[in-house]
């Protein structure tokens, strides 16, 4: 599988599924074809327009990301960009998925994949493996079932479905948007500590809030690039276990 660790390498990947897919999705409605591509049910709408909204964001991703390297032909490296533009133009949702994707030929996907392998050389992203990604999805889908019978504070309840509905939410799109959905996740988790101290320190206390910040520690380990190690995260779960230590 291709890394996806940035925009021209996520773009690559879904156009090269919805071609190969062939009637799967060309024979489709614009809708359904790209609900099926994003993996949003049908009937939810607005969800596939926000995910549909980040693949076209993905060109001008690529562009800005390949025109900031140094020592680049960028125009040599950016002629799929018309090309693209021109498909997404044709993208009308109320025609049929074919109007957009018979824009994509092999030279475009080619030039698309330069670009991915030249980003993922020079200015990759933090990259999380798909056996990672589903394994903490699974941990936090059996949390988020789990307190629907937990017998915890509506407080505590809120707080930890709160953030594990945004975890989620990070990996569901991680495929568009990359690690960056993650990495706000997991920040606006660390910050919690700090903003909404007392809550996240009596989460931290029952079983299943245990295993929630246990979680957003395995996500520092996984958000990491090359050699950097964030240190945070150790030292907020320490303070989560000993609030009145100093």
């Amino acid at each position: 599988m291709a890394k996806l660790n940035n925009p021209a390498s996520r773009l690559h990947a879904l156009l090269s599924n919805a071609k190969i897919g062939g009637e799967k999705y060309r024979g489709k409605p614009a809708t359904e074809g790209w609900a099926m591509l994003l993996n949003v049910p049908t009937e939810n709408q607005p969800l596939m327009l926000k995910r549909l909204g980040g693949v076209m964001e993905l060109p001008l991703a690529i562009k800005t990301r390949i025109e900031n390297l140094p020592d680049v032909d960028h125009k040599l490296f950016l002629r799929w960009l018309p090309k693209v533009e021109e498909a997404f133009r044709a993208n009308h949702l109320a025609g049929g998925f074919h109007g957009f994707i018979d824009k994509i030929d092999e030279t475009t996907l080619y030039g698309i994949e330069h670009c991915a392998a030249l980003l993922s050389n020079r200015d990759p992203e933090a990259e999380i493996a798909s056996e990672e990604l589903e394994a903490i999805r699974l941990q936090v889908e059996e949390m988020i079932n789990e307190m629907k019978d937990a017998e915890i504070d509506q407080a505590l309840k809120n707080f930890l479905l709160r953030h594990l509905f945004a975890i989620r939410n990070a990996i569901d799109e991680y495929q568009v948007f990359g690690s960056k959905p993650l990495v706000t996740a997991f920040g606006e988790a660390i910050a919690a500590v700090y903003t909404e101290p007392q809550t996240a320190f009596k989460s931290a206390s029952t079983p299943i809030g245990e295993r929630f910040w246990k979680c957003v520690v395995k996500l520092q380990t996984l958000l990491t690039v090359g050699d950097k190690v964030l240190k945070i995260t150790e030292g907020v779960f320490k303070l989560l276990q000993n609030p009145h230590e100093k």
